[in-house]
């Protein structure tokens, strides 16, 4: 059973903030709420003179030990006072939770209103059915990113912020930093937390060094005459090439998840929806664009996935770096890691027959342009890609397939 349980909250938090935020929960409410609640708690006190005690059910746990998953329908007030005022021990329901073999913490599944009640009034201890399960668990994913020293100024500060924000707490960011030294005081003044690992690029992927010694020039910057063609910069692009075959090779996850630098959380992924985006019989996820297309027949780059316990994901890394340290990437028809991660990735798809998933496949027609943000990646992100989004701060409306802009209207950081 997968674990799409996130921004996890425990009851008695949530108990606690309903008890102190009354008026906020029920502003609706036209009657006397504190009339209302101080007959919840005297039935309460009449049950337990009386010794109505809960029903016995497979376990009774100590109510810190409950949480509540995000992903749950809304706490509804009303519904929770309707049930304090009917309350009664002897035609009390368990709730149902789920519990890890490596966790105290009980998941309730069903029945969270009646718990809160529980922890409203005072109880101890929940009567609870349990489910084990050794499903996935959010501990199992970890996200990593690229910056050099302008980038964190204008856009990387608000990436880091935002994930901080907004992603599972369980989920470790490495930020993986070209010469951190440069930066580092910059980053630590952000005072982010502990799950945010900050990371000295060149220190742990020494290769680099070597490889732009040896291809640094203009040429393989992509200037093109007067021009800048980013297809064609080998240089620019191989730094999160090194730092995402570093991570597969090191990560201490279960599946990885690469966000450009670029990138911005405005609200909490959906995880149990994130989780799809990789099958467990699938090495790598990515965004795929038209092929046939004559500008841009790769990939978008600004999220990736990696399946690391994949038989054959740690060839995939030593074969994507190779094209860089061998210096064929300066041979290919584009030297974009867009287009090197394709010839990486096809390279083991046709040697061992295997599968990976599109999240924008032709049949999706998610767009050329942008399909980070049509894709379900922009019901929680944005991708700042390229110089005018990064000065505007946000993508831009006409960036949606018009099937997608009305959905994407609903949610505050698009309408703004």
């Amino acid at each position: 059973m997968s674990n799409s349980l996130y921004n996890v909250k425990m009851l008695v938090d949530v108990a606690n903030d309903l008890k102190e935020n009354t008026e906020k929960y029920l502003k609706k409410e036209k009657e006397n709420i504190k009339k209302k609640l101080n007959y919840c708690f005297q039935k309460y006190l009449e049950h337990k003179q009386t010794n109505r005690t809960l029903l016995k059910s497979i376990e009774s746990r100590p109510t810190t030990d409950f949480a509540l998953g995000q992903q749950q329908r809304d706490l509804l007030a009303p519904l929770i006072l309707d049930i304090m005022t009917k309350f009664n021990p002897k035609m009390w329901k368990p709730v149902t939770a789920v519990k890890r073999t490596n966790s105290n913490i009980l998941y309730i599944i069903d029945g969270q209103h009646r718990a809160i009640v529980l922890a409203l009034l005072g109880y101890e201890n929940i009567p609870v059915i349990i489910t084990k399960t050794d499903g996935a668990t959010y501990h199992d994913y970890e996200c990593f990113t690229t910056f050099h020293k302008k980038g964190w100024e204008l856009y990387g500060r608000k990436m880091a912020k935002s994930f901080d924000e907004h992603w599972p707490k369980e989920i470790k960011l490495y930020l993986y930093c070209e010469d951190l030294a440069s930066f580092h005081a910059s980053i630590l003044k952000e005072k982010l937390s502990d799950r945010v690992i900050i990371k000295d690029l060149f220190a742990e992927c020494p290769q680099i060094k070597p490889f732009l010694k040896e291809y640094d020039n203009e040429k393989n910057r992509g200037v093109r005459g007067d021009n800048w063609d980013y297809r064609y910069d080998a240089i620019k692009f191989s730094y999160k090439v090194f730092a995402q075959c570093h991570m597969i090779r090191n990560s201490q996850g279960k599946k990885i998840i690469y966000l450009d630098g670029d990138t911005l959380t405005f609200t909490e992924p959906p995880m149990n929806e994130v989780e799809k985006l990789l099958p467990n019989d699938c090495m790598c996820t990515y965004l795929g664009r038209d092929e046939t297309s004559k500008k841009t027949p790769f990939t978008e780059t600004g999220y990736h996935m990696y399946n690391l316990g994949h038989p054959n994901i740690q060839e995939f890394a030593d074969v994507f770096e190779n094209i860089y340290t061998s210096g064929k990437v300066i041979d290919l028809r584009f030297q974009v890691d867009c287009y090197t991660f394709d010839v990486a990735r096809r390279t083991i798809e046709e040697k061992y027959n295997i599968k990976n998933y599109n999240i924008s496949p032709m049949g999706e027609k998610l767009g050329k342009k942008h399909p980070f943000v049509n894709s379900v990646l922009g019901t929680f992100m944005d991708h700042l890609k390229g110089p005018k989004r990064k000065v505007k701060g946000k993508s831009h409306l006409d960036d949606f397939k018009e099937r997608f802009k009305e959905k994407r209207l609903k949610q505050t950081y698009w309408k703004e």
